[in-house]
């Protein structure tokens, strides 16, 4: 069953890495907020593929507990959380955010420890001086016309730690799945306004590229991480799939021919096992 989570956590961070690679080749003379909204209201169709697939009914769940959840995790977690990961990369680069945003782990593991009563070891004290020193090498990267990316990743990383942490609690009530499917029916009601406010500027780049990274970065890989989450926990279930900067640059430098000085690597390799470590918690 452990090894079934971790698989999950893995199909995570790897569907995590691909989607900033799609969103900065989407966002492009787009608004961070219609770039959020397009690929939401694009990816729907296929959260609701898997919808049907692994639970068997055609419509959706109408209890009042399930669409307050629904709202709590795409307000949270896809409508503000999303729009600063966006905002982030369209001005430093999807490597760089995804290392900073991916700090969530650690926001999550103090929030699983304060909220959800999940227990922690030594190794979490080590982990924490590595990824801070990670994010601080980083820092020292940024120029100050990007600080704003560099506060907006840490800013979405708090938030996504709040929502991992938080989304143990329907996960008790409901599957993944489920929860995958109304998250997305809520977040694509909240941004179809300004979606379809500008719907004429959008080219077939928009639509391809971002419809490919809402499909990575909400279904697929939301759906993986609260399967992650609810076998093997809040904590190692965000650890996990927080690996997935080590990929994004490997992506990133395919299609955008990214590039990254030796600060660069220092910071997202100490962050990276910083993230790691706290495995072993």
């Amino acid at each position: 069953m452990v090894s079934l989570g971790v698989f999950y956590g893995v199909l995570a961070a790897i569907s995590f890495a691909l989607s900033p690679v799609f969103y900065r080749l989407g966002s492009k003379s787009v608004s961070v907020l219609e770039a959020n909204s397009i690929r939401a209201i694009l990816s729907l169709p296929v959260a609701y593929i898997f919808y049907v697939a692994f639970t068997g009914n055609m419509l959706p769940n109408m209890s009042l507990n399930y669409l307050f959840w629904g709202f709590i995790l795409a307000f949270l977690g896809n409508v503000v959380g999303d729009s600063l990961f966006i905002l982030s990369i369209k001005i430093i680069g999807p490597s760089l955010a995804l290392a900073l945003t991916s700090t969530y782990s650690v926001f999550t593991l103090i929030f699983s420890v304060s909220l959800m009563g999940e227990t922690v070891s030594l190794p979490l004290i080590l982990g924490l001086l590595l990824i801070l020193s990670g994010v601080f090498t980083i820092y020292l990267t940024i120029p100050k016309g990007e600080l704003l990316g560099f506060l907006a990743a840490i800013l979405c990383a708090i938030i996504w730690g709040f929502y991992v942490a938080i989304a143990k609690i329907p996960l008790q009530n409901f599957s993944a799945a489920e929860l995958q499917f109304s998250r997305g029916i809520f977040l694509a009601l909240m941004l179809a306004p300004i979606a379809l406010r500008n719907v004429r500027k959008y080219g077939r780049e928009h639509i391809l590229f971002l419809t490919a990274g809402g499909t990575f970065g909400l279904v697929t890989g939301y759906y993986s991480l609260l399967k992650a989450v609810e076998i093997i926990g809040a904590a190692a279930g965000a650890s996990i799939s927080a690996a997935a900067p080590a990929l994004t640059p490997i992506f990133s430098r395919i299609a955008l021919r990214e590039k990254l000085s030796r600060k660069h690597v220092i910071g997202i390799l100490l962050t990276i096992l910083g993230i790691i470590l706290l495995n072993f918690i």
